[in-house]
């Protein structure tokens, strides 16, 4: 017999507590009193059942200690333990599909290496009845499959070889390794004498009840790894600078820096010899403003590839590509009756918030007697007078316009005057981001009678619409019906945070950034009807927008679209594997997703049942013999 909570045992002290009641329990002492004969008569009864007493306060006595030491049982949880449960010859396999399984040895792999092994593995164990689970920790942890016995033992083979057949089930990301502890806990829960084995090239100092299963070839693999590269603009001309590494091996390698300068110019080429050590990550710097031929100084660029040439063990990290150093070119033309110093600064502002996105070219159209061009810019802005023509190719912003072309949709109202008219918001729009427009106030505005439902009102005066917004395949317009000099949005934020938001709905980029971790989500835009992604054996198309696409493999990708007035753009990024992924060797202290082997292969047969029943009989005696002492 064996107790569960030992502590329960503690319960026992109540013996010394009742041992104490009886003995500061008043005794009764004898008296000499006078008597009569009825007294000594009953005397006389007393004497003759004094024998009785002593042995029924000794029966209680005795089942008091019995009771007390039934519940510190109780309390302690009797049970019997019976063998563990062990349901044979069962293994679970996790088999690693991180980037870093993708380093080779022999023309071998070690994910190729981790599956082979798990197939032979298979053959032994299902041939000798026991049953396997396979787990693959790729992204996502899944099952291959789970339990399977010695009938399905084919089904697991073939499965295990389409792993290795045609497209990979290796990753270049991370390994889900929680998730696939979790997954193998299901298996243990079940039958606790399940081995684990993992399938990896990581090394664990600690690695719990999970046995560590080395695929790499040790001093046999190294790998040079290009972990990222980065263009710093100082004095006129771009610095680029690359951080590189070489993990299992100190070797001296020639960094090569080729830099395109675009279709019209001819490429730089650039290196410098790199000693690398003790796996510490080295950045290199090619600064091309200080070199002395100048033909070499870079002050744009349209692409970086950072590269090795080695022989080693991990050949995808070998290059790094940076994009980003030719921006793309937006044209804006402002044309003014008469021109307003707000809107040059408001265009300035907003130009050198966005150059490490846009090159911004601005031109301004002034006076009367002069006729605005109406094709050849991506935003056009009129301010006081309204083209006849709109045009089709770019963003049109028209403020405070006499008269409107009938083509837009818009119908102007009465010229509304006054002290002050307060702004008031519409629906909740994206050119309105950061702006208080309870703040500001206009003294003279267009009222709007009628409009296309393809706009959207997003200020009011006086319950009037004077802002609206268009954009869709119709149209990239925006209608504001008073101006500059009849409000004091000009001399406020607001309106330079106006012509920001309108860069920012209108005129998005296409893509956020340059470089991108492999399994990130990349949020497309588009700037005209659609868009085109291709690269690394994929190409997919978006009409509907932001457009939201996760890459999982590491290289160049291009972005195509045609643009409003039939302009084709082509943008391009890098995806690359996660710095630790590069390293090959990389040695972890704990597996933090350690197995932890419970107790729930083991039985019990409860003894509380047999405890209660006995400890309910003891009460029922004592209660007994209390009550016959009161007779």
């Amino acid at each position: 017999m064996n107790f569960l909570i030992p502590l329960g045992f503690l319960g026992l002290l109540g013996l010394g507590v009742l041992i104490l009641i009886y003995i500061i329990k008043p005794n009764y002492q004898q008296k000499l009193v006078s008597s009569t004969f009825v007294w000594k008569l009953s005397l006389k009864y007393q004497k003759k059942r004094i024998p009785i007493s002593k042995l029924r306060n000794l029966l209680i006595l005795i089942c008091q200690i019995l009771i007390l030491i039934l519940c510190a049982f109780i309390l302690a949880q009797p049970a019997v333990i019976k063998d563990s449960v062990n349901n044979g010859n069962e293994k679970v396999v996790v088999i690693d599909a991180s980037a870093s399984m993708w380093a080779t040895c022999d023309d071998e792999t070690r994910f190729e290496r981790a599956v082979n092994e798990v197939i032979a593995l298979a053959d032994d164990v299902l041939d000798d009845n026991g049953m396997m689970s396979v787990i693959l920790a790729g992204t996502e942890a899944t099952f291959v499959e789970e339990r399977v016995g010695s009938e399905n033992k084919t089904q697991l083979i073939e499965k295990l070889n389409d792993l290795l057949g045609g497209e990979t089930q290796c990753t270049y990301g991370s390994a889900d390794v929680d998730g696939a502890m979790v997954l193998a806990e299901t298996i243990t829960a079940v039958n606790p004498s399940a081995d684990v084995l993992f399938y990896t090239g990581k090394k664990y100092l600690n690695s719990g009840d999970v046995t560590v299963v080395d695929m790499s070839r040790g001093s046999e693999e190294w790998n040079v790894a290009v972990l990222d590269s980065r263009a710093v603009f100082e004095e006129g001309y771009y610095t680029f600078a690359v951080d590189i590494a070489c993990f299992g091996r100190n070797v001296e390698v020639q960094l090569n820096c080729y830099i395109d300068l675009g279709e019209h110019e001819r490429p730089i080429e650039l290196y410098e010899n790199v000693i690398l050590t003790d796996d510490i990550v080295r950045t290199v710097e090619f600064k091309t403003g200080t070199m002395s031929d100048v033909t070499q100084r870079v002050f744009e660029y349209s692409s970086v590839r950072a590269y090795v040439q080695v022989d080693d063990s991990f050949a995808d990290d070998n290059s790094f590509v940076l994009y980003g150093g030719i921006k793309p070119k937006l044209r804006v033309q402002y044309f003014s009756s008469a021109p307003n110093t707000f809107f040059s600064m408001a265009l300035m502002t907003t130009a050198n918030a966005l150059k490490s996105r846009w090159d911004i070219e601005i031109d301004e159209v002034r006076g009367t007697g002069v006729s605005p061009a109406l094709e050849g810019y991506d935003f056009y802005i009129f301010e006081n007078r309204a083209p006849q023509t709109m045009p089709k190719d770019g963003v049109v912003f028209l403020v405070n316009p006499q008269a409107l072309p009938n083509e837009l949709g818009v119908v102007l109202g009465d010229v509304m005057k006054g002290d002050s008219f307060v702004l008031a918001p519409g629906e909740p729009h994206a050119l309105t981001n950061y702006m208080n427009l309870s703040n500001l106030l206009i003294t003279q505005y267009t009222s709007i009678s009628k409009y296309n439902e393809a706009f959207t009102p997003i200020m009011y005066c006086a319950g009037v619409p004077v802002f609206l917004s268009r954009n869709d395949d119709g149209g990239k317009v925006a209608v504001m019906t008073f101006g500059l000099n009849f409000s004091d949005i000009a001399i406020n934020w607001d309106f330079p945070t106006l012509i920001y938001n309108m860069f920012e709905y209108y005129l998005p980029s296409t893509f956020t950034k340059f470089i991108y971790n492999v399994n990130e989500t990349v949020t497309l835009r588009s700037r005209g009807f659609g868009l085109t992604i291709e690269g690394n054996g994929i190409s997919e198309s978006f009409v509907s927008f932001p457009a939201q696409l996760t890459l999982s493999k590491i290289g160049t990708y291009t972005t195509k679209q045609t643009l409003y007035g039939g302009k084709d753009i082509s943008e391009s990024f890098y995806v690359k594997i996660a710095d630790e992924e590069s390293n090959i060797v990389r040695v972890i202290d704990v597996l933090d997703s350690e197995i932890v082997k419970s107790e729930l292969g083991v039985d019990y047969n409860d003894l509380l049942v047999y405890f209660a029943a006995i400890l309910v009989t003891l009460l029922f005696a004592e209660w007994f013999l209390q009550s016959r002492t009161r007779i």
